[in-house]
C-alpha cells in the first residue's frame, strides 16, 4: 500500500515495501525517500530510454531533480521539464475514484526471485484466483487475459490472449494464463522472476447463461461456492487444492 499526496507518489510508494509492507511519502520525508531511488523506477523511463538517461549522468531521482536544462534535453528532449517534475514528486492529475473499470489485475513482487515452472505456475494460479474473484464481485466477464513477468534484472514482459467466450471462470482464466507463462518459459526456462501478474480485460457485464450451452458450468458453481464461503468467513478460510504444495509419493524413497 502506498500513501502520498498525489497519484504519482502513491504509485511509487506502493512499490517500495512489497510484498507485505506499507509506505508513506509526505512533505517531511519526500527527498529522503525519492532522491536515492534508481531512475528506472520513474514512470516514463523504460528499457529503450534508460541507456540515454544513464549516458546523460542521471542514475537516480535526485540526479534528475537537480539536472540542468542541457542535461534534461540530452536525456529526454522536449519532455525534460515534465520528467524533472516527476522526479521532484510533482503531479497534479486528479484522482477519479468512480471511473469505469477497464481491466482488473492481481500481481505480486517477491522478496526473493522465483525459478522453475512448478513454482511460477503455483504463484500464477493464486493470482488468477484473485483476479477472477474481483471479476465476479463486480458481475463482469473478461474477453482477454494477460500475464506480466518481471525478471530479477527488472526486464518486464507481457503476454496476452483472447478468451472466447468471455468468462469470469477461474479455471478458464487460469488455463489461459498458464499457457502464456509456458510459452514465455520456453524461451528462457531458467529465468529468475521478481514479479508476476495476471490481468483480465475487455470487460463486459455478465449475460444470463444459456442453460443448454457447453461450458465450465460446474467450475462456475465451484467459484460461486468458494466466493460465498470467503465472503462469510474471510479470504483465508478456504484455499484451492491446486495451491497446496505437492506431497511426495510415499512409495518413492530418497537415497543419498
Amino acid at each position: 500500500m502506498g500513501i502520498a499526496p498525489n497519484k504519482l507518489l502513491a504509485k511509487i510508494a506502493s512499490d517500495l515495501n512489497k510484498p507485505d509492507g506499507m509506505c508513506r511519502i509526505g512533505a517531511d520525508n519526500m527527498r529522503e525517500v525519492l532522491d536515492g531511488l534508481p531512475i528506472e523506477k520513474l514512470f516514463g523511463v523504460g528499457p529503450k530510454t534508460l541507456s540515454a538517461v544513464h549516458a546523460a549522468g542521471i542514475r537516480s531521482f535526485g540526479d534528475l531533480r537537480l539536472a540542468g536544462d542541457e542535461v534534461l534535453w540530452r536525456a529526454f528532449g522536449k519532455h525534460g521539464k515534465s520528467m524533472r517534475d516527476r522526479a521532484s514528486g510533482l503531479d497534479d492529475r486528479p484522482v477519479e475514484p468512480d471511473r469505469e473499470e477497464k481491466s482488473i489485475s492481481a500481481e505480486e513482487t517477491y522478496a526473493a526471485d522465483l525459478r522453475g515452472a512448478a513454482t511460477l505456475t503455483a504463484q500464477l494460479l493464486r493470482l488468477a484466483d484473485r483476479a477472477t474473484a474481483r471479476l465476479r464481485a463486480q458481475d463482469l466477464a473478461a474477453g482477454r487475459v494477460s500475464v506480466k513477468i518481471r525478471r530479477g534484472d527488472f526486464t518486464t514482459y507481457t503476454r496476452q490472449c483472447a478468451l472466447e467466450p468471455p468468462t469470469q471462470d477461474t479455471a478458464s482464466v487460469s488455463a489461459a494464463a498458464i499457457a502464456l507463462l509456458k510459452r514465455w518459459l520456453a524461451t528462457q526456462p531458467n529465468a529468475a522472476v521478481r514479479l508476476l501478474g495476471v490481468g483480465v480485460g475487455d470487460l463486459q457485464t455478465v449475460q444470463q447463461a444459456d442453460l443448454f450451452a457447453d461450458g465450465p458450468a460446474q467450475a462456475s458453481r465451484l467459484d460461486t461456492a468458494i466466493d460465498g464461503i470467503r465472503d462469510r468467513f474471510g479470504s483465508g478460510m478456504l484455499t484451492r487444492a491446486s495451491f497446496l504444495p505437492e506431497r511426495p509419493d510415499p512409495r518413492v524413497k530418497l537415497v543419498s
